[in-house]
């Protein structure tokens, strides 16, 4: 593939600048496109993680220090349609499940999400990762939503400016007894892209 694409390039620099010329550039334009979303699948996974840590400073103790708080390992990927985060956090020499979900469209505009995920609430509780926070300890209480087992349905009405979500999840006690049941709604007033 790559053979062919360099020699239509060589004979294409070599040709004279005619209209035949410039039609042929645009074919050849539009096959090394057809050949770039060709190559690269939609579909796959992707392996990254992150390490958080902060600095603490005591002032009044005349104190200060690096700590850590974790080791987080995620693979997220596409398969038909489908997609899914398993991801682990290792912490103190001992590694937990954080993530495990699977999620879908549903029907047009819905999503289902099923596994062990954040509940849909707080936007920290759910919606800000762990790697995007630049003030760890600021923001800890983001920290207090507990992943459960769950399902979640979610969708975008209103040219996707309102966003709704509704999720039963197990709740404090496990699976033995009642189940916990979520809902946020998000309303962008710039539409997507701005500000929520």
């Amino acid at each position: 593939i790559i053979l062919s694409v360099a020699a239509g390039l060589a004979l294409a620099t070599t040709s004279y600048a005619t209209p035949d010329t410039v039609n042929s550039w645009n074919e050849l334009d539009s096959e090394i496109a057809k050949l770039s979303t060709n190559v690269v699948a939609e579909d796959g996974v992707t392996m990254t993680g992150f390490i958080r840590a902060y600095f603490n400073s005591d002032s009044d103790n005349d104190k200060a220090g690096w700590g850590f708080e974790h080791l987080r390992l995620e693979a997220n990927g596409k398969v038909e349609g489908f997609k899914f985060r398993l991801s682990t956090e290792l912490k103190n020499s001992d590694a937990k499940l954080a993530d495990a979900w699977v999620k879908w469209q549903l029907a047009d505009g819905i999503h289902a999400t099923v596994g062990n995920f954040k509940q849909p609430f707080l936007y920290g509780f759910g919606f800000l990762r762990g790697a995007n926070r630049l003030m760890v300890k600021a923001t800890a209480s983001a920290d207090n939503g507990k992943r459960e087992p769950g399902l979640m349905l979610n969708g975008k009405v209103m040219d996707k400016q309102l966003g709704w979500y509704v999720a039963a999840m197990n709740g404090k006690d496990d699976a033995s007894d009642d189940q916990s049941i979520y809902g946020r709604v998000t309303y962008d007033f710039l539409g997507e892209g701005g500000f929520g």
